[in-house]
């Protein structure tokens, strides 16, 4: 018979690791399974794994049972590693059949369900009659609680259904290798058992499970305080509130019976009917609805200019001062983060960029001028959807990309790549990526786009609010396109139309002008200001899939402006 032990470090041994040995005729077969020298000279790893050698009775030089560790010692020509110490005996695994082990995981697993409903009801019943009129959020509190701990004690009892079990292990196993090994070397030596080590303490002391640092235990002790003290208040507060309410309806039934009956009145007093409430009346201007339209898409100021074939992602900026000794201490340098993504449709063979760095001289003069620039270089090719980025810095304090790389990607995006590589961007390292993929779903149509833009608001930071409202307006169900202003004539012009399938009414429209376009090229950098701002109504109600063309008034009140953005919703929730 087969056994496996593991061979200890001790004073006396040489090797440690996982050993198997069998007691035959011609001699103990000795086979390593990852044993590692203890003695200098010897490298400290899993010098011998899957050895197996015949060592003949004769050199097996000393066998001596020291408590429940076996000494064994052979001829060291035979191997270096031959003082060993052995305990942990087992032999043999006893493997379950396939069909008895699904058969007995689907039994702790049916078990574990019933257990775990039948524990909850019996919680929140309990919980429920624990008193004259127990809390319903405690019951279930508790009813929950205590499913759950009957479902993980099922998952953790599962996990050793099917476990292979040794057949034989500890002193069963030991004595009968030892019974084995006796026939072949009857001179076994037992030696005095070792000292048993002293039991633990049967009181778990408090200060085991403090931290070491002082910060730490008094993070520790204050959250647990403030846990206890939540705890009480809300049982508490749950308590008097359940206990309050019958107490008060009896009061009331009480001073009902001593009250004597109300003489009758007139039928007219007493169906005065209420006051309707009054709806206020919307405020602000009207559009005048006219021909017939149709949107295929919001128009965006994050499109407003045509999408290029590549684009430029600023992903970090960052202003410091020269250090070391080829930057000037006196001067600031500023280190960028870069990102590019191809639009297009096609492979672009290779990517070589200019970064120019600039510095400004300070009010009034605020002049501009060029430092030093930087080439970036990407061997190619750029796959369409693919992304890539480099880091580069330089002395100044702004900076200017120039890409040689013409073209865009349409108007209506035929030239662009297809939605399901900027889907796969969705899951990029740098945020920057993520909302340009989330606006490229948004340009393009793709259901996705909502999803992913929802996804990247729940870990909304401050200075991506504006883009991402830009992203959730243009996804909305009825599209405002073809806008068109005439400062000169303080007028403009716009198409609204409604997709979903049902009919919009209460609509209101708002037209923004713009200090200057949005680049979504830095989906995090400072957002125009905005000059200025008019709401509308939009009278009557827009059907299913029908479009009509809006006329307005809009006054610049003498700002400038190139850039206007339109947003269409309900009146009261327009942006």
């Amino acid at each position: 018979m087969r056994f496996r032990a593991i061979a200890k470090s001790s004073e006396r041994s040489n090797a440690a690791g996982a050993v198997e040995l069998e007691c035959a005729e011609q001699g103990l077969l000795l086979g390593y399974r990852g044993v590692f020298a203890l003695n200098d000279g010897y490298v400290p790893g899993a010098l011998a794994s899957g050895l197996d050698m015949n060592v003949p009775w004769s050199a097996v030089w000393e066998t001596t049972l020291e408590g429940a560790e076996l000494f064994l010692e052979v001829d060291s020509s035979l191997t270096p590693l031959n003082r060993l110490t052995l305990a942990d005996f087992t032999s043999g695994y006893e493997e379950l059949p396939p069909e008895e082990s699904r058969k007995r995981r689907l039994v702790v697993r049916v078990a574990s369900a019933g257990l775990a409903l039948t524990a909850a009801l019996a919680a929140f019943a309990g919980a429920r009659g624990s008193g004259a009129s127990g809390s319903l959020s405690l019951a279930l509190s508790a009813a929950v609680l205590t499913a759950l701990a009957v479902v993980a004690v099922g998952f953790w009892a599962d996990r050793f259904v099917a476990t292979p079990v040794p057949k034989l292990s500890g002193e069963v196993a030991r004595e009968l290798f030892l019974a084995e090994l006796s026939r072949f070397r009857p001179a076994v030596t037992r030696a005095a058992p070792a000292p048993a080590p002293p039991r633990p303490p049967l009181v778990f002391y408090f200060e085991r499970l403090l931290p070491r640092t002082a910060t730490a235990i008094v993070i520790t002790l204050s959250a647990a305080l403030l846990g206890t003290l939540l705890t009480t208040r809300v049982i508490v507060l749950d308590e008097g509130t359940s206990r309050r309410v019958p107490a008060a309806a009896e009061e009331d039934e009480e001073r009902e019976r001593a009250a004597p009956p109300a003489p009758p009145v007139l039928a007219a007093a007493t169906t005065a009917s209420p006051k309707p409430a009054e709806v206020a009346a919307p405020s602000g201007d009207s559009v005048r609805l006219g021909e017939p339209c149709r949107c295929v898409r919001s128009d965006s100021a994050l499109w407003q200019t045509p999408i290029p074939r590549l684009s430029l992602l600023t992903l970090s900026q960052r202003v410091r001062r020269g250090r070391g000794d080829d930057e000037r201490k006196n001067k600031k340098y500023l280190e960028l983060e870069l990102g590019v993504v191809n639009n297009g449709k096609s492979d672009v063979p290779e990517v070589s960029l200019l970064v120019e760095f600039f510095e400004r001289d300070p009010p009034p003069s605020n002049k501009r001028y060029s430092v030093v620039t930087r080439p970036l270089f990407y061997e190619g090719p750029l796959r369409p959807g693919q992304a890539i980025k480099w880091s580069v810095e330089g002395q100044g304090t702004e900076f200017e990309v120039h890409s040689p790389v013409p073209g865009d990607v349409g108007p209506f995006g035929d030239d662009a790549a297809p939605a399901n590589s900027f889907a796969e961007l969705l899951t990029a390292n740098h945020r920057p990526v993520r909302l340009h993929a989330a606006m490229m779903l948004t340009f393009l149509g793709d259901p996705r786009a909502r999803d992913a833009v929802l996804e990247l608001r729940e870990a909304l930071r401050e200075d991506e609010a504006p883009y991402l409202n830009r992203l959730i307006v243009a996804q909305s169900p009825v599209k405002v396109c073809k806008l068109q202003l005439e400062p000169a004539r303080q007028s403009g012009s716009a198409c609204l139309f409604n997709t979903s399938n049902e009919a919009k009414k209460d609509l209101g429209l708002r037209v923004r002008a713009l200090a200057a376009g949005v680049s979504h090229a830095d989906p995090v950098g400072q957002p125009p200001e905005v000059k200025a701002e008019s709401s509308y109504h939009v009278p009557g109600e827009l059907a299913p899939s029908e479009g009509r063309e809006a006329a307005f008034g809009f006054d610049l009140r003498g700002e400038r402006s190139d850039s206007f953005e339109a947003f269409v919703d309900r009146f009261d929730l327009l942006p």
